[in-house]
């Protein structure tokens, strides 16, 4: 079986990701929670970008029972580690490949994704995306089961630090807007760790929360979410979509079942 890696440079990342990012991961899958009708099963997950899979950590958190079908992250030490603590589950290398997508389970309960960071992670120190497709398309492709109609997430979290985006922010929610925005709502906040747990770093993680319409509840039963806001309200109609470009055949893309395979 893979050993994790046992440095003190890896624990030590480990302990100060938790404290930064559990909290906050906790706190809005358990408003997610509430937007979702009651019959909907909550025991599958899925992280893309997974790093040491902190956000399936706080996942099992609010659903004891939830469990992991799938990681992916491009990092070697990252993918020992989910090997070596989730055993069995199946960890991808590359989020976009054509592997992922073969493999990636049906209907998941929640699908987490952090934004693909590589470039600025510690953990993944020298592990760029040359030679692919931008970091916004690596997302993107990551975020094909959202496409599936029937097997789509129920609940998707995407995550990370303000930094990360970098001037492309109002790009991605209108991206997301644009291709996704007919089968989700799409939530949009800054959250600060100091302020909901005692967590000694200012810290901010950037997060966009969405929830499948056909299996949400009635929006007036919401809870409210300090610090969030609809997407649709940050960015009305004609700016959205004139933001990006229409996405063309990516609605195609397939499905698990088809030509390709299902994902088991």
């Amino acid at each position: 079986k893979p050993m994790a890696p046992a440095t003190g440079t890896l624990r030590a990342v480990e302990m100060i990701g938790s404290a930064i990012q559990l909290d906050v991961a906790t706190r809005l899958f358990r408003h997610a929670d509430a937007m979702v009708v009651a019959s909907e099963s909550r025991l599958t997950l899925a992280e893309q970008f997974a790093g040491l899979a902190l956000a399936t950590s706080a996942a099992t958190r609010v659903w004891p029972m939830a469990r992991p079908l799938f990681f992916s992250d491009s990092c070697p030490l990252a993918r020992n580690c989910l090997e070596s603590c989730w055993p069995g589950v199946p960890v991808c290398n590359a989020a976009e490949g054509w592997e992922s997508h073969r493999c990636f389970p049906w209907r998941v309960f929640a699908l987490i994704a952090g934004f693909p960071c590589n470039v600025h992670s510690g953990l993944a120190h020298g592990i760029a995306f040359s030679g692919k497709l931008s970091a916004l398309d690596v997302l993107f492709s990551a975020l094909t089961p959202l496409r599936w109609e029937e097997g789509a997430p129920t609940i998707v979290l995407l995550e990370n630090t303000p930094g990360i985006l970098a001037g492309a922010f109002l790009h991605l929610c209108a991206r997301l807007l644009v291709e996704f925005g007919e089968a989700y709502h799409w939530f949009a906040g800054v959250a600060c760790p100091s302020l909901h747990a005692s967590v000694p770093t200012r810290r901010l993680r950037v997060y966009l929360l969405a929830v499948h319409k056909q299996r949400a509840t009635d929006s007036a039963s919401w809870p409210v979410l300090e610090g969030s806001a609809r997407l649709e309200a940050l960015l009305p109609i004609p700016t959205y979509r004139g933001l990006v470009s229409p996405p063309g055949d990516q609605g195609a893309a397939s499905a698990p079942g088809d030509s390709e395979g299902r994902g088991s």
